[in-house]
């Protein structure tokens, strides 16, 4: 498996939070109305538990085909952990806290979210020939992508809505 570097140019291309506190598009979620509440959301236990139920449901796949003797995939994952983290995480961490603190935001848990966010989206897009992107990841990069910060969960996981700052 190899990361994909049309998706790291994408993902270099984005404009970081340039429309936070801006209305959103209606298919989008739910707005937060300050950076104080998107700073209490994304600190929630339920925003890290979907994040991490989402992300589990990929390893678990990866995991069951290697059980299967489908693939080594799962066995290369933390290498292209190591390789995102080593290679682009340094860049791009300078690059979101700068942005961040543009909108009050530049703290630890939220730079750390988005961090953990954006890794796992670049997985995501990694092992996409084998295991499609759920529309959870889809939604979280389209978030991004237009610049808001996706930054807490409103509903039932498989029912819910984001919330966007």
């Amino acid at each position: 498996m190899e990361i994909n570097s049309e998706f790291i140019e994408n993902i270099n291309g984005i404009g970081w939070f340039c429309n936070c506190g801006n209305n959103i598009p209606e298919n989008l979620g739910l707005k937060v109305k300050s950076a104080g509440e998107a700073k209490k959301t994304i600190s929630s236990l339920r925003w890290e538990n979907i994040i991490l139920d989402n992300q589990g449901e990929l390893t678990s796949q990866l995991s069951i085909r290697s059980c299967k003797g489908l693939g080594k995939e799962y066995q290369e994952w933390n290498e292209l952990v190591k390789k995102v983290k080593r290679c682009y995480m340094p860049i791009w961490r300078k690059t979101w806290n700068k942005e961040l603190k543009k909108i009050e935001l530049a703290d630890k848990e939220v730079l750390d979210n988005v961090c953990f966010n954006i890794l796992t989206l670049v997985m995501v897009d990694v092992y996409k020939d084998i295991i499609p992107a759920t529309p959870f990841w889809e939604k979280l990069l389209e978030i991004y992508r237009l610049g808001y910060l996706p930054c807490g969960w409103k509903g039932k996981k498989d029912k819910g809505v984001f919330l966007v700052y």
